[in-house]
């Protein structure tokens, strides 16, 4: 005897498999959603701005890092696209934030103050008092 919830959320596959579309918008769609809202007003500080100074690079490396292991652990024990989205997602707005950081808005090279023997302090030439 089945109960309600697996008749009306469970369908059959052409392989003859059953599938749990609920399982699947909770556990896949709802946090790939999540994530995907969440990265937007950080896309919208970056873009307004023109600066990607406050992107922790080091920080988007290891979400790369985390959400490319966690998609190979599941593509090798059990595939399933509502596991994998999430971690695709992380890994389609960490790479967004990677271009902005590196490619389209680079932070500003530090500038090195040299102090000579007379007391000046100098940037790049330019004397400064």
């Amino acid at each position: 005897m089945s109960t309600p919830h697996t008749v009306c959320c469970r369908y059959r596959r052409v392989d003859g498999t059953e599938y749990d579309w609920v399982g699947a918008v909770v556990g896949g769609v709802a946090p790939t959603v999540g994530f995907a809202v969440g990265f937007i007003p950080q896309f919208k500080i970056i873009v307004r701005s023109k600066s990607s100074e406050g992107i922790s690079l080091g920080l988007v490396l290891c979400d790369l890092a985390g959400a490319v292991l966690t998609i190979a652990s599941i593509v090798l024990t059990e595939p399933d696209a509502a596991a994998i989205a999430p971690y695709a997602s992380i890994f389609f707005f960490q790479s967004i934030l990677l271009a902005f950081r590196v490619c389209i808005f680079p932070p500003p090279k530090s500038i090195d103050m040299v102090v000579p023997i007379n007391g000046a302090a100098t940037m790049d030439g330019v004397v400064v008092k």
